[in-house]
């Protein structure tokens, strides 16, 4: 099982280009398949909507707040107001592996809002942890990108399970959250990935939604097997 994690920096240089605003998002693959995916590039001329979608947070799996983007947005090659992301423990070597990071893009936010995520990862079984503190009212929502080859359904209304080529997932919705999966969404784009340039296809994604009232801490656990 591989976990590979983003706690860098947003891109190249003081404009950033060509970042895409994904901090505290990550990777998984199981058995050499791939789970969990970053969506990819798709083009760097493919027009405005596309290219922002692709660059953008919720094309990630990490957790976007109040429907924005971590950074800025100022064109195809520049971000604004970079956010700024920090791995501040990480312990590999026992039998609870961890990795803790924060990143600081909401903190502009007229209540701001800090992000720290923790991976936990302890016999198969990967657990995030996303503790947001904040004062006030946010919308929250987490993305889960997986990969274009797995069955992916939504059972119990809270668990999401992903299958493919003898690889099983069972990803458990945090309470205080509601879970629906989407597949090729034209507006806004959702459930889209490229493997390469000018090409896109749908992909199923997990959405977990809701609002938060101050600081909130959420645990999504992902039960891992492999044939």
């Amino acid at each position: 099982i591989r976990i590979v994690a983003d706690a860098g920096p947003l891109g190249y240089l003081s404009i950033a280009a060509p970042g895409h605003a994904d901090a505290l998002a990550f990777t998984l693959s199981a058995g050499g398949k791939s789970l969990l995916v970053d969506t990819g590039t798709f083009g760097y001329g493919a027009g405005t909507r596309w290219r922002r979608h692709f660059k953008g947070t919720s094309a990630h799996n990490t957790v976007v707040v109040d429907g924005l983007d971590q950074s800025d947005y100022g064109g195809s090659f520049l971000w604004l107001n970079h956010a700024q992301a920090q791995a501040q423990a990480v312990d590999l070597t026992g039998e609870v592996q961890q990795l803790v990071a924060v990143h600081n893009g909401y903190r502009r936010l007229p209540d701001p809002v800090m992000h720290r995520r923790t991976w936990q990862y302890h016999a198969a079984t990967l657990t995030i942890i996303d503790e947001l503190v904040c004062s006030g009212r946010h919308d929250i929502e987490i993305f889960w990108h997986f990969a274009p080859e797995c069955s992916v359904s939504l059972q119990a209304a809270a668990i999401v399970v992903a299958e493919r080529d003898g690889v099983r997932a069972e990803l458990a919705c945090p309470d205080g959250l509601a879970a629906t999966v989407v597949k090729g969404q034209e507006q806004p784009p959702r459930g889209w990935f490229s493997s390469e340039f000018d090409v896109k296809v749908p992909t199923s994604t997990a959405v977990f939604a809701g609002a938060i009232h101050g600081n909130t801490t959420f645990r999504s656990r992902f039960r891992i097997s492999v044939a």
